[in-house]
């Protein structure tokens, strides 16, 4: 009998997903229908193709004019990078518990 209410149970389930899906389905199709008939889309889909398709620019010899020869304001005048400090443990800043104040932290219930 339970087996039976399990079966009965997925095929319902079953048949309303399967319902579901295919309106969820019609659904997605139409709007991608709609987003294809769309003019501003055909135009950013042609702009993207031209930017893949075209031919890139021939590198310039020589360095680009972003690169510098002055060092970075975070290296020293001989142009090293300062040795990073090194980490200390915390310190911590409240008492260990020991019989005396743990007899504190007991609440009246």
């Amino acid at each position: 009998m339970r087996l039976l209410t399990v079966a009965a149970g997925v095929a319902v389930g079953y048949v309303l997903g399967t319902r579901a899906g295919r309106e969820k389905y019609d659904q997605i199709v139409a709007s991608t229908g709609r987003l294809r008939a769309n003019p501003t889309a055909g135009q950013a889909v042609q702009t993207v193709q031209e930017l893949f398709t075209s031919p890139t620019p021939a590198p310039s010899p020589g360095p680009s004019p972003a690169v510098t020869a002055t060092p970075s304001p975070a290296l020293d005048p001989a142009g090293v990078a300062p040795k990073p400090r090194k980490r200390t443990p915390a310190k911590a800043t409240t008492k260990p518990i020991t019989p005396e104040t743990a007899s504190d932290l007991e609440t009246p219930v």
